[in-house]
């Protein structure tokens, strides 16, 4: 059986007999890349097209037949305005306007515009000024007109506007033409102050696979010297063409030149040109000009380290000073070189040259940093998002770079802390994808089911057949209230009747999401008269706290019935006593994944609570969760009279900002083999919260 079907052009005559002839078409035809064929199946080598397939292709061959006249349209109107008869070309652009409103047409706003553009110059040529004003104007307040088009557009509607005697108007429509032209130009002018610098590193990497080629290392420090140049002279134009203008000339504000706009680009001209200093060091060096490269060297690093460079990246930071500790050692001065390989020495938490070549890592940054190492540089530091030198080799798969700093850091802090170090900077990537390319998405989607996704999303990661997740989270167990009620103290994982359950199983036995609260507490137990061993004291205070607690966050969700309420605390879901061993691990690995997907975190608060390593590390990463999202709530449980023994108090919201000066991992701890689980944790708290954008 053969169908035929009436479709236009060249599927009119096409006769489909299998999935090949369709397969055929579907490639064959002058489609709009858009159309999503997924309807029609292509495998089965006996399939027959049915009505519905028929009515897609027709649909997609109408799409293909009006793009091919409109373009023909086009093309007519301008041979008729070449050749002057504009009623011609005019008929022809309303042919084709027509064409352009047709449902689905493809790349609808864009090609409406082009139409609009030409049809207003026909209109002017001859004398039809108030129609072409219409339609230029009509084209200014779209929002799909690129900005180069929109010059051109001023400046026509300008001479409209001159010819109606709208001297005014036209004078402020050749305003903004000549401001958005100046703009375009700028712009342009700093892509090309941007290609100097890149290319001139590439001539320079050329020059070092065949040192003979003398000119491409000439030609490196000429494009540097440019990039230089260019950014001087577009900072000078950026301030006297546009800064000094904004908030006077009103026209800038309408082509987008704002405070803003120049700030943006001060910043990154800045940087740019701070980058260009820093990479002529190399060039200088290798020709052999020591004293040239130490003092770019020096500059660069003056430039990115001024009070007032708020512009500096932290990665440009750093290698500015490697290329100054790099001038600094080939010219003898090796102490001096160290100073600047080791920034910043002895703070936490900012991008080291070591940690910026890793970021970027190839064959050449891999001997800058082995000279970096043979200079001592501590090779464990981690810079403002959390990472490391080997966290970034690891998460880019660079199997060289890690073998190097493998090495390194078995000399510098011994194999066992190395072993430990690579076994963290492992999970790190796994949380890393987790997070960042999983969570973070759909949190910033802002759907309502937004926790449920997560949930699902981390289950579906652990069944993955990638196991490592696997044996590096744990999976997501709770308590239901009821049972935590009925139970008469703190659950623990240890007991006959655990009470944890996973949440896969939850929602399978329930049909039901729950509404799932996370208890951050202090274990007292030993400060039990007498000291016992466990999160509570003998008389269940902790526990009765939280009763406490569970029954008042009702009153803040008064919807969430006591069935569907569930909780997580570590107690009993995490293995404590790692009667599996590594399970306890996994558990606190996976601890800021939990909080993302709690509904609500309980923190039970006393004296002591702000000043334990736990408790801390938990309120960062639900504070930090919450500058991604809306969707976790936050509160504290605080006693009524503080110095009583009764369990009664007060919930109320967590503060919106938590001002801490003592990191996590610097507080006090029950447990001091505890603390390299905080730290890396504190890190992980880092990860979660927003960072800026690498320029």
């Amino acid at each position: 059986m053969h169908i035929e079907t009436g479709l236009p052009t060249r599927l009119a005559s096409a006769k489909m007999h299998s999935s090949a002839s369709a397969h055929h078409l579907l490639h064959k035809s002058p489609v709009n890349p858009l159309v999503t064929f997924s309807r029609i199946p292509v495998s089965p080598a006996n399939y027959t097209l049915q009505s519905t397939d028929i009515e897609i292709l027709t649909r997609v061959g109408i799409m293909a037949d009006n793009l091919t006249r409109f373009e023909n349209l086009l093309q007519r109107a301008a041979k008729h305005k070449q050749a002057a008869e504009w009623e011609l070309a005019e008929n022809a652009l309303t042919d084709a306007e027509q064409l352009c409103k047709a449902h689905r047409f493809p790349n609808q706003a864009q090609n409406q515009v082009r139409v609009l553009l030409e049809r207003a110059e026909v209109l002017r040529r001859h004398g039809k000024f108030k129609e072409a004003i219409k339609s230029q104007e009509e084209v200014i307040k779209s929002k799909n007109v690129e900005e180069w088009r929109k010059a051109k557009v001023y400046g026509e509607l300008g001479v409209n506007y001159r010819h109606t005697d709208r001297i005014e108007e036209a004078a402020n429509a050749f305003q903004k033409h000549y401001m958005l032209a100046a703009k375009l130009a700028f712009e342009m002018d700093a892509e090309v102050c941007r290609s100097t610098s890149n290319l001139g590193i590439a001539r320079y990497q050329l020059y070092l696979k065949d040192t003979s080629k003398t000119d491409l290392l000439q030609d490196s420090i000429r494009l540097q010297k440019e990039r230089i140049s260019r950014a001087d002279n577009l900072l000078n134009d950026l301030q006297q063409t546009f800064a000094q203008r904004c908030g006077i000339d009103k026209s800038l504000a309408a082509i987008g030149v704002n405070d803003t706009w120049v700030s943006n680009w001060s910043n990154k001209l800045n940087m740019w040109k701070s980058i260009g200093v820093s990479r002529i060091v190399f060039s200088y060096l290798a020709d052999g000009k020591l004293d040239l490269a130490t003092k770019h060297g020096k500059d660069a690093v003056e430039m990115t380290s001024a009070p007032d460079a708020t512009w500096a990246d932290p990665t440009v930071r750093a290698l500015s000073r490697f290329s100054y500790g790099y001038a600094l050692m080939r010219n003898d001065q090796a102490a001096e070189a160290k100073i600047q390989f080791a920034y910043p020495a002895g703070v936490l938490g900012k991008c080291t040259p070591a940690i910026a070549l890793c970021k970027e890592s190839s064959d050449e940054n891999r001997v800058y940093l082995q000279e970096v190492i043979r200079s001592g540089a501590d090779l464990a530091a981690y810079d403002e998002v959390g990472y490391s030198a080997l966290d970034y080799a690891v998460f880019a798969d660079d199997l060289k770079t890690t073998t190097i700093l493998k090495n390194a850091l078995a000399s510098q802090i011994g194999v066992d802390k190395q072993v430990e170090e690579l076994k963290m900077a492992e999970i790190r990537k796994h949380f890393r994808e987790i997070f960042h390319a999983q969570f973070r998405p759909i949190l910033q989607d802002g759907r309502d089911d937004c926790i449920k996704t997560l949930r699902a999303k981390y289950s579906e990661l652990l069944k993955a057949s990638d196991s490592g997740k696997r044996k590096r989270f744990d999976v997501f167990r709770l308590v239901s209230y009821r049972d935590f009620e009925d139970q008469g103290a703190l659950p623990r994982w240890g007991m006959e009747d655990k009470l944890a359950e996973q949440f896969d199983k939850i929602v399978k036995a329930t049909g039901r999401d729950p509404f799932v609260i996370f208890m951050s507490y202090r274990w007292i137990g030993r400060e039990s008269d007498p000291p016992i061993k466990g999160p509570d004291s003998a008389d269940n205070y902790q526990y009765r706290r939280m009763l406490n607690a569970l029954d008042q966050i009702r009153d803040y969700h008064p919807k969430v019935k006591a069935e569907d309420m569930y909780i997580w605390l570590d107690c009993a879901c995490i293995d404590q006593d790692d009667i599996e061993s590594g399970r306890r691990e996994r558990g606190i690995n996976a601890l800021p994944i939990v909080v993302a997907q709690c509904d609500a975190m309980i923190s039970i608060v006393d004296k002591e609570y702000p000043q334990r390593a736990w408790c801390a590390v938990e309120t960062m990463i639900v504070q930090t969760l919450k500058e991604s999202s809306s969707y976790h709530h936050w509160y504290e449980h605080k006693l009524h009279d503080a110095d009583a023994r009764e369990e009664w108090g007060a919930l109320s919201k967590g503060p919106a900002q938590l001002e801490r000066f003592t990191k996590p991992s610097t507080m006090r701890l029950t447990v001091e083999s505890d603390r390299r689980y905080i730290e890396f944790l504190e890190r992980q708290s880092m990860l979660l919260g927003r960072t800026g954008a690498k320029s």
